[in-house]
């Protein structure tokens, strides 16, 4: 086999082990967004659950559960956002990568952990339009904010709105 030989399957290798990893940590991302969804849902159920629990709830703590609704919900929206933009980059630096102009396969001896040290950050209309389920994912998560703040405080809201 020759040196160019060698060369070129190596190449061929590392593209494998490239898409195989990004593959293998889109997979997860993918999947601890749905994750995370589900676990803000449950803990707004289980918000109108301490409510139903309480009973006649005074003012505080109903300030106190919508509070706490409202930390699920900017903190499963922020992890939703982080997860969305490394798997926007992994799409760019795959697409970097398998690009035939690129010089960026010597980059990809990198580790795993540094993959996306060397991705490309911009985004481009692909991964605007895989955005679209993580945006669906945080207005769920939004409208169901909303509902548990309507459902708790309607009480205290119905006069403000009615005058």
């Amino acid at each position: 086999m020759t040196e160019n030989q060698e060369d070129e399957k190596k190449g061929r290798e590392d593209v494998r082990l490239v898409y195989e990893l990004a593959g293998a940590d889109s997979r997860f991302l993918k999947a601890q967004q749905w994750t995370v969804t589900y676990y803000v849902l449950v803990l707004y159920a289980a918000v109108f659950g301490v409510n139903d629990f309480l009973g006649n709830a005074s003012l505080v703590e109903k300030v106190l559960l919508t509070a706490i609704a409202f930390f699920a919900f900017l903190a499963g929206c922020l992890y939703i956002q982080s997860c969305q933009q490394t798997l926007d980059r992994y799409r760019c630096w795959i697409k970097t990568f398998t690009d035939p102009k690129s010089q960026r396969l010597g980059e990809c001896y990198k580790l795993h952990k540094e993959v996306a040290s060397i991705i490309v950050t911009e985004t481009d209309f692909d991964n605007q339009r895989h955005a679209t389920v993580a945006n669906r994912l945080m207005i769920s998560l939004f409208l169901g904010f909303v509902v548990v703040t309507w459902a708790l405080l309607r009480d205290w809201l119905m006069p403000l709105v009615s005058h």
